[in-house]
């Protein structure tokens, strides 16, 4: 990110914030992607991750998760 060479981060978000992290299994809710991305943004040294596309992939397809994610991802990342 310090020398532009990182434009898009690719990573999963498989369950909605409303799942209990001992059955998320490793995997990310939007609430642990902002965690992720303030580490991210903390050890490179950036004021903010403006820049930085972010890709959503791996969402579980049970019931209406993929749009609670959608949703959840949406205002955690955009806030204010």
């Amino acid at each position: 990110m310090k020398k532009k060479q990182l434009n898009t981060i690719l990573i999963e978000v498989s369950f909605p914030n409303s799942q209990p992290e001992h059955l998320l299994f490793g995997h990310l809710t939007p609430n642990l992607l902002l965690e992720e991305l303030e580490k991210l943004r903390e050890k490179t040294g950036q004021k903010n991750l403006q820049d930085l596309n972010i890709v959503v992939t791996h969402r579980k397809p049970t019931k209406d998760n993929p749009e609670i994610i959608k949703r959840s991802s949406w205002k955690t990342i955009f806030k204010g």
